[in-house]
């Protein structure tokens, strides 16, 4: 679907106009998207959240992970 339309569009291939053909089906056809939950937007967030203090667990230590989990806790208290 998304190559049929950027090939209607005319546009090459990237990301900026993959950004463009997404708005376009959203505007043109917004039933073939889901919707995106909380549950998932958490999920999402959890995942970059450990990735980070993994990275940060292999950079100095253990010094940034309580920092990185308020932050978790303060977006989850936010969504409720």
């Amino acid at each position: 679907m998304i190559n049929r339309a950027r090939r209607k569009l005319r546009l090459k291939k990237n990301d900026e106009n993959d950004v463009k053909v997404l708005k376009y089906l959203y505007e043109t056809r917004p039933d073939v998207f889901r919707q995106y939950t909380a549950t998932e937007m958490l999920i999402n967030k959890y995942v970059a959240a450990m990735k980070a203090t993994e990275r940060i667990k292999n950079a100095d230590g253990f010094g940034c992970q309580e920092e990185i989990k308020k932050m978790l806790i303060d977006e989850i208290k936010k969504m409720s």
